[in-house]
């Protein structure tokens, strides 16, 4: 024991910083007093994994449902390709989105929506979803349903927690697309209510499909291939403008999606087979990639891209985002990494989760990047970073 206490503080913090999971530093933390009040130091600044990790869907001791749930959860590594276990009672039978941040947005059965964060089991109260304005459900919907549809995507604007004040942070704004129809609606940590963003005129009124926090402002992009920006002030009023239409020649039954890379907005647009002999486990079938460019004349456009470079995009129920794959983290470049978000999904009789898999750019292929199974009736794998 005294050989671990003796190790310079400056590898021993190297060694930490190498951990993966909550659990790892606990343990870390009980080998002696050195190393636990390394660790309390360094827990108080980490929040997030520094690798892309897939937080595989909730299962039980004896099969892959179960009513009572499961306090545990697994979440596989792309780094070493190993799955690391943490007690998270918190995400017991909730729906799961991933928002950023290493910040989790749950739903559970009582209607209660809460921010979680699996590093530092910190837990942020938000309204509930009986506090939403125009949830437009289908007629005597029950809790079992609702948990499912009534939150498509959400993200937020900055870490939900002050780590220097100890505290939720005010100035964090959490956006989603909610109810059967995909408005858009917002609050802040600390509300009591969820505040629906008012689209101008010339913004068609329907669902939107993807949101994401970039340059300073929450961009949206809808059924009717509008790409909106929208900006909230400190009276938390939203102000929304057009960006940009979506290229009409694009597949209008493909799931969008936007995401940032080094600084710009990139659209994904995510197509189909619907023909299960030909892809019997993994749907999907390809993606495209467009690049929001300046144009003199039109103002902004999409174009197409042909190359990612060494970055890989990471989509699906979870806030998309972007990672360098020469940062070491398990990812390859040119590659989009892809879980299953398709919603009718749910309703197939073994659950959603098996449409996962990555997308080489350079020769058009899917392959698996998880071997397990992972399936879930309200809530399948989604990606946490």
């Amino acid at each position: 024991m005294e050989m671990w206490a003796n190790i310079p503080s400056d590898i021993l913090l190297s060694i930490v910083k190498r951990l993966i999971l909550a659990n790892d530093l606990v343990a870390a933390a009980a080998v002696c007093k050195s190393w636990r009040s390394t660790v309390h130091l360094f827990r108080n600044v980490k929040t997030s994994p520094d690798i892309p990790l897939l937080m595989l869907a909730e299962r039980s001791k004896f099969g892959l449902y179960s009513n009572k749930g499961n306090n545990k959860r697994g979440f596989f590594s792309l780094l070493d390709r190993k799955t690391y276990y943490m007690n998270l009672p918190q995400t017991n039978r909730q729906r799961c989105h991933g928002v950023g941040f290493g910040w989790i947005l749950t739903l559970g059965l009582d209607l209660q929506i809460k921010l979680i964060n699996p590093f530092s089991k910190r837990l942020v109260n938000l309204p509930p979803e009986t506090a939403f304005v125009e949830p437009m459900y289908p007629y005597h919907c029950k809790p079992k349903k609702i948990r499912r549809i009534a939150i498509h995507k959400a993200v937020v604007s900055s870490n939900p927690w002050n780590s220097e004040a100890q505290h939720y942070n005010p100035n964090c704004v959490v956006m989603m697309i909610y109810g059967e129809y995909g408005f858009l609606t917002f609050t802040r940590s600390g509300h009591e209510a969820w505040i629906d963003v008012v689209m101008p005129s010339y913004v068609r009124r329907c669902p939107f499909s993807d949101i994401i926090y970039c340059r300073n402002r929450f961009y949206a992009v809808n059924a009717h291939y509008d790409v909106i920006a929208c900006s909230i002030d400190d009276r938390d009023v939203s102000i929304v403008t057009h960006v940009a239409y979506i290229p009409s020649y694009l597949d209008m039954l493909s799931t969008k999606y936007l995401v940032e890379l080094s600084g710009e907005l990139l659209m994904i647009c995510r197509s189909y087979s619907y023909d299960r002999t030909i892809h019997p486990e993994t749907m999907t079938r390809s993606f495209e990639v467009l690049k929001l460019i300046k144009d003199e004349e039109t103002g902004y456009e999409f174009v197409k891209i042909e190359s990612l470079d060494d970055h890989a995009l990471f989509v699906g129920q979870s806030a998309s985002f972007s990672l360098s794959a020469s940062n070491m983290n398990g990812c390859e470049g040119n590659c989009i990494y892809f879980t299953d978000d398709y919603s009718l999904n749910y309703t197939e009789k073994r659950g959603s989760g098996s449409d996962m898999g990555v997308y080489n750019f350079e020769d058009k292929k899917i392959e698996p990047f998880y071997s397990g199974q992972s399936l879930s009736y309200f809530s399948s794998p989604i990606w946490y970073i």
